[in-house]
């Protein structure tokens, strides 16, 4: 359980830091900069929960399976 928050935590540390990486260059180069969009890899169980029609238990799940905020869980359920 301990690995599980220490693996979240460096994530999310890591995420924090691409994500001001990546500002500062639109800032740099506001013309040319495009920034990189990942596409998700959505765990079996979470397709299931959004079949079933549980969006906020889906939601949930993929934020403790990935470590993302909860915005960036409900915009990657939302477009299932």
């Amino acid at each position: 359980m301990e690995r599980d928050y220490l693996a979240r935590s460096m994530a999310s540390a890591v995420k924090a830091q691409v994500d001001h990486v990546e500002e500062q260059l639109a800032k740099l180069f506001p013309d040319q900069y495009v920034r990189h969009q990942a596409d998700p890899v959505v765990p079996a169980e979470v397709l299931a929960l959004v079949n079933e029609g549980k969006r906020t238990e889906a939601i949930k799940l993929y934020r403790s399976r990935t470590g993302v905020s909860l915005d960036e869980a409900r915009e990657v359920v939302d477009g299932l």
